[in-house]
């Protein structure tokens, strides 16, 4: 099932289309020989890994054993825990970093101490060029939707990627940014959706996304969960399809993410998730290559 079919999309029309707004399938994404063998040994690695669900757990129980603790986040927040910018975030405990926080050149809360804040956060495993970068952010409150539209023009953000029912009705009046707006809001809180098709048909309209383009917005209810679910598959195939092969150890991965934004990936079960989607899609690129079967979602 396409993203789009769960949800909706929307574009921001203009005479810059870098890439295609086309409700239909994606093009079926032609992988190199390199490519193929990477995608081959991943794809070893992981479904052998499912083999050992103790394994997994005892990765999952690192992750969370190694939280950070609430005294620490309130040290790495402090621009998020100023009184003039308290309201503006969703939950009291998820607040972005200083040191990776995004910050607007301008928003309706001109008072010096809000320091152009909103609640998100850049989101990187590497500087590549050829690796997307992401804001992870939470779902925009009523007070944020200018906030969050200029979040969206100032850093060209090609892409919001929306998997929540919370928020609807996004409306932009720029006219110099085009925007692919996928909305999956199947995806439950803290859970996980019942198969990976619609999640890495989002995917597959990210391919031909030139990461050059801007980050990539994604966010949830709270910018955590869901988002840094999605984030760790998307980031995760897209390394293996550069010949990066240390995205194999989806532990460090997480890690660098929760070092960005606290709380990225919440739960066992999307822990889980991210190898069945990464599997999946292994699967289906390279049954893709060898068949140029048609996509099994």
């Amino acid at each position: 099932m396409a993203a789009e079919s769960a949800g909706k999309s929307i574009a921001v029309s203009s005479s810059r289309k870098p890439f295609d707004f086309s409700p239909d399938s994606p093009p079926r994404l032609s992988l190199t020989p390199d490519q193929f063998k990477h995608c081959s040994e991943a794809l070893r690695f992981f479904k052998d890994k499912l083999q050992m669900p103790e394994k997994i757990r005892q990765e999952f129980a690192f992750l969370q054993a190694n939280r950070m603790r609430p005294s620490e986040m309130m040290r790495s927040c402090t621009v998020a825990l100023d009184s003039v910018n308290l309201s503006k975030n969703r939950y009291t405990d998820v607040l972005p970093f200083d040191k990776t926080r995004v910050v607007l050149n301008s928003c309706k809360d001109y008072r010096p101490s809000a320091r152009g804040y909103i609640n998100a956060s850049f989101i990187e495993t590497s500087s590549t060029e050829s690796i997307s970068r992401f804001i992870a952010t939470q779902g925009p409150l009523p007070h944020t939707y200018e906030d969050f539209w200029e979040m969206v023009i100032q850093y060209h953000c090609p892409v919001i990627v929306m998997l929540t029912r919370l928020v609807d009705n996004y409306k932009s009046e720029e006219p110099s940014l085009s925007v692919l707006h996928i909305q999956y809001p199947e995806w439950p809180d803290h859970g996980v959706p019942r198969d990976t098709c619609a999640v890495r048909e989002m995917l597959k309209r990210m391919y031909h996304v030139l990461p050059s383009l801007g980050p990539i917005v994604v966010h949830c209810s709270a910018g955590i969960g869901r988002t840094g679910t999605y984030c760790t598959i998307h980031n995760t195939i897209q390394r293996i399809l550069v010949g990066d092969m240390s995205a194999l150890d989806l532990v460090n991965t997480i890690t660098t993410f929760r070092s960005q934004r606290i709380g990225m990936v919440q739960t066992m079960e999307q822990f889980l998730f991210c190898y069945n989607a990464i599997v999946d899609e292994l699967e289906d690129l390279i049954s893709g290559n060898e068949t140029n079967s048609k996509c099994r979602c």
